[in-house]
């Protein structure tokens, strides 16, 4: 019935909504069933009955159906496509999502239901001649393909987070398991399908989280703190109400560090204010994004040896050979954390795998692949031994060498006995697995740890178990994609109208006379990264603002505002030369 060509046809939507429900509404022994048929499917005909039922909840969001049982049932259903799409990639899923539907594999599924009352027979032979090998076919999906466009941008997304958040609070309160996807008595929320959901979407409900979060500490602390005042009403210090950070700029990691370990997590998740000791001025934003990029150049800082920067690459590393003490990569992890909450872009170049590992913990092995970004000479060494005829002839055993940072040669075993086991074809993948093991996991493990740790003190509530890596990795340094007539659109002028001439002609340059990398260094010297919000730069509140007649001065920048500073110059050949020397020769700080 699900591949009858009729779902797709919109004078039968009565008959696709019909199947829908009856679908979703099966018990788990049969659900079972139709996920096994379901992994048989042929690519093209899987592809298409996953566009099928994404076309009929795209049709049903814009017709303003009832989201029950209409489009959630249709929802469901594609929930059991997912969850063979991920068998399909052999895709691992943190299951403790809310919901078994959407976390469990193929594999999970068939040891439940083989035990399930739903056969009546534990040792059901259909369930175990299954194998991941039999059922992974290929498919040309990808996640995006899941991603539904009109319920991330015309359901009341907040709405549904209040209902998803509620009914996960009434569950907790009957002490029932809130992770019980399957059961019929939760309420239908797009957040039990965060696969449905865009990055953007789920960055929206982290902050709807965060400010019911914020908001329920503020309470506590106000409840706590109140105290009455000479007039006998009563007040409450805003370091109650706040995260409140009072640091000396000459010695802001030691103050940082010192201020953030005395706080409870639940602190941390109050919104931040910074106060640099000794200067005068509010924190309206500007502050807090001057702190982040500040402790961001001091941690990083190649003085401190806590992160290796590799050139090929562009990516920062872990330094296995650091003095530096733990609680400093404790404290990194925080500070990621906090820019999460406090909604900050850190302009930090991480690999994809530290997402992977924040994102699925202890369960996702690192890869070959994950090393190219890391370090791309060892795994082209590695790569071939992998693919040559005879790896016995490269003469490698089971000991790596490297030079430490101070010329020290550390020889390291990746078994016990390696010294003595040659590398040879029948045992050459194990030696690239421990390898990459050992250079990704193994020799950062004491600093990697801390690090986790930190970042897992703020961010540790349900809707970050939505993000899959590379949308973590999007939440935390934004989009490398950028459209600058977005950026356009959204710019505030300050002195200048939209019509004046150096404004018409610093976007004409932008546009038409830079290349893409002058561009980036535009976008860098004038907010203090190269990367757009998570929303693209049309959400970026960017500002040109004038600063005095014609004259030689060079553009200046206020980084933590997003304030591009412009003289009236007289001639586009003068704004030209000036906001290119400026963007190539300097690194653009003027802070507020």
């Amino acid at each position: 019935m699900l591949l009858n060509p009729l779902i797709k046809d919109p004078d039968y939507t009565a008959f696709a909504s019909h199947l829908f429900i009856a679908t979703s509404n099966l018990p788990d022994c049969a659900k079972f069933i139709l996920r096994k048929w379901l992994h048989k499917l042929p690519c093209d005909v899987f592809d298409s009955l996953v566009h099928s039922i994404q076309q009929y909840i795209t049709c049903s969001v814009y017709k303003e159906s009832s989201i029950e049982p209409f489009i959630s049932s249709a929802t469901i259903i594609l929930n059991d496509l997912f969850i063979v799409f991920q068998d399909r990639f052999n895709v691992v899923v943190d299951s403790s999502n809310d919901g078994n539907n959407n976390a469990l594999t193929m594999m999970e599924v068939d040891k439940k239901e083989s035990s399930s009352s739903c056969n009546g027979n534990s040792n059901n032979s259909d369930n175990s001649s299954h194998s991941k090998s039999e059922v992974r076919l290929p498919t040309k999906l990808t996640f995006n393909d899941f991603e539904n466009d009109a319920i991330n941008e015309e359901i009341d997304l907040k709405e549904d987070f209040r209902t998803w958040y509620l009914s996960r609070r009434e569950n907790m309160q009957r002490n029932r398991a809130p992770s019980d996807f399957g059961d019929r008595k939760m309420r239908f929320s797009f957040c039990l399908y965060p696969f449905i959901l865009d990055a953007a979407a789920k960055a929206n409900i982290l902050r709807y989280e965060a400010s019911v979060e914020q908001q329920k500490n503020q309470r506590q602390s106000f409840m706590e703190h109140m105290m009455p005042n000479g007039l006998g009403q009563f007040t409450v210090r805003a370091d109650v109400m706040y995260l409140v950070l009072k640091v000396r700029r000459d010695h802001i990691v030691e103050d940082t560090l010192t201020k953030v370990d005395s706080k409870p997590n639940s602190d941390l998740k109050k919104p931040l204010k910074i106060i640099f000791e000794g200067e005068e001025g509010v924190d309206e934003g500007g502050v807090k994004k001057e702190f982040f990029q500040v402790m961001l150049r001091n941690l990083l800082d190649p003085n401190y040896g806590m992160f290796l920067y590799n050139e090929k690459s562009r990516q920062l590393w872990f330094n296995c050979d650091t003095f530096e003490n733990p609680v400093k990569y404790h404290l990194f992890g925080t500070l990621l954390g906090l820019a999460i909450y406090n909604q900050v872009i850190l302009d930090i170049h991480f690999p994809l795998v530290v997402f992977k590992r924040l994102v699925e913990g202890n369960k996702y092995t690192p890869t070959l692949e994950d090393l190219k970004e890391i370090d791309v000479d060892i795994y082209k060494s590695l790569e071939m031994i992998l693919t040559c005829d005879d790896a016995s002839l490269v003469g490698s055993t089971f000991e790596i060498s490297r030079k430490s940072m101070f010329g020290e040669i550390i020889n390291t075993e990746l078994k016990p006995g390696g010294a003595d086991i040659d590398v040879s074809n029948e045992n050459r993948e194990e030696f690239v697995q421990l390898y990459v093991k050992h250079l990704l996991v193994d020799s950062v493990l004491k600093q990697y740890d801390a690090f986790r740790r930190g970042f897992q003190r703020v961010c540790d509530s349900k809707p970050f178990t939505f993000f899959r890596a590379d949308e973590l990795e999007l939440l935390i340094c934004g989009s490398p994609n950028l459209d600058f007539y977005d950026l356009e659109e959204g710019t505030l002028y300050e002195g200048f109208e939209t019509s004046s001439q150096v404004v018409l002609d610093f976007w004409d340059i932008v546009h038409n006379e830079m290349t893409e990398k002058e561009r980036r260094l535009l976008l860098t010297f004038a907010t203090g990264s190269d990367r757009a919000p998570i929303k693209g730069l049309g959400e970026l509140k960017f500002v040109i603002a004038r600063a005095g007649p014609n004259s030689d001065q060079l553009p200046t920048s206020h980084t933590c505002f997003n304030h591009l500073l412009l003289p009236e110059y007289d001639s586009r050949t003068k704004l030209k030369k000036n906001l290119m020397l400026a963007i190539t020769q300097s690194e653009g700080f003027g802070l507020m």
